[in-house]
């Protein structure tokens, strides 16, 4: 771009500070680029990186979006339905109180190997949810076991990645949840084990699952 990024106006050439015009071409710019990304494309598109590094600007000072390397797509109006049943079990909870949030939700990682936060807002839920389904299929997972299930890959950079454990403390306040809500239960051989509560509430998600499918 012929005037670089907004990054190099402000920290690369600090004599040559950006009027009040220019920064308003800036700002309505990106917006621009944003609205287009959110509503007007075919599928909706999350930047996930915004800053000044990645805010490039042409002759006019116009703002465009730039560097896609973190962004995810997502369909428009059409919600995984594993996804939906899933949170919506999970947040009633039939006759029983649902998951309460913990307030960290938005601001904490999941792992050391992970950059940012998650940024789907129903995580949590689709955590508890998976937890409890693995839970289901084979008894006696505990928090170690769900630490190198959600494990990934730190990248180390010039070195190599390696594997890393994703956070134990996370796996070990959803687990409390679920038993909190009975859907899991401690195991006498170590572990987590499935209550008959918690099997009739999987298979009723599984149920609505096919009918809808």
């Amino acid at each position: 771009m012929p005037n670089s990024s907004l990054k190099k106006c402000i920290f690369d050439r600090p004599q040559q500070s950006l009027n009040w015009s220019q920064r308003f071409k800036i700002i309505r710019g990106i917006a621009a680029g944003l609205l287009y990304l959110h509503e007007e494309c075919e599928n909706v598109l999350i930047h996930r990186d915004i800053k000044a590094s990645n805010a490039l600007l042409d002759t006019e000072f116009n703002g465009k979006l730039g560097d896609f390397g973190l962004a995810r797509l997502h369909d428009r109006g059409q919600e995984s339905i594993r996804r939906v049943c899933a949170v919506a079990t999970l947040n009633t909870g039939s006759e029983r109180d649902g998951i309460e949030l913990p307030h960290w939700t938005d601001i904490v990682k999941t792992g050391r190997f992970k950059e940012l936060a998650p940024y789907d807002p129903d995580w949590y839920y689709i955590r508890a949810a998976s937890m409890a389904r693995k839970i289901y299929l084979r008894q006696g997972i505990g928090v170690g076991g769900f630490q190198k299930i959600y494990g990934g890959r730190k990248r180390n950079g010039s070195r190599p990645p390696h594997f890393c454990k994703s956070s134990g403390a996370i796996a070990r306040h959803i687990l409390q949840q679920l038993q909190k809500m009975n859907i899991v239960e401690n195991n006498e051989k170590g572990g987590r084990r499935i209550t008959s509560q918690g099997c009739r509430d999987l298979d009723q998600v599984a149920g609505r699952v096919v009918v809808i499918s």
